[in-house]
């Protein structure tokens, strides 16, 4: 079975395009920390993209709501990393997921020396690598 754990700017994007649905087409489990749910639609931004979108996921059961145990390891952490990108790591860890999606360099650095796989990354206009970046 497969696990992951997503972060914002994932869901944010694949919003846009219509094509949040994906994820639990590629995964068996997809899991949102309370953090990233909480950014995303209880965040008074201007713009609410994937807002509606996620709460219905949830509501469904399509997606996963998944509150962080280890609160010591997420509030040692924060201020090198968000809180969301925290809780995408460490609810992996504590989930048992092989992978997390995410777009933060650091925090996919981070996930590497948790021994997790991440998925998602954007591609610089300058960047000559290859999107697995080899």
């Amino acid at each position: 079975m497969s696990r992951v754990t997503v972060n914002s700017t994932p869901i944010i994007g694949l919003s846009i395009v219509g094509q949040l649905t994906l994820l639990s087409d590629l995964f068996d489990e997809v899991y949102v920390s309370a953090a990233v749910y909480q950014e995303i639609v209880h965040h008074h931004a201007p713009r609410h993209y994937g807002k509606e979108e996620l709460k219905r996921l949830v509501n469904e059961g399509v997606f996963r709501l998944y509150h962080v145990k280890n609160r010591s390891l997420v509030e040692s952490l924060y201020g090198k990393f968000h809180a969301g990108e925290l809780e995408v790591i460490i609810g992996a860890k504590e989930l048992g997921a092989q992978a997390v999606v995410m777009d933060e360099h650091a925090a996919r650095s981070l996930s590497k020396q948790f021994f997790l796989t991440s998925f998602f990354r954007k591609k610089s206009p300058t960047s000559k690598r290859s999107e697995s970046g080899r």
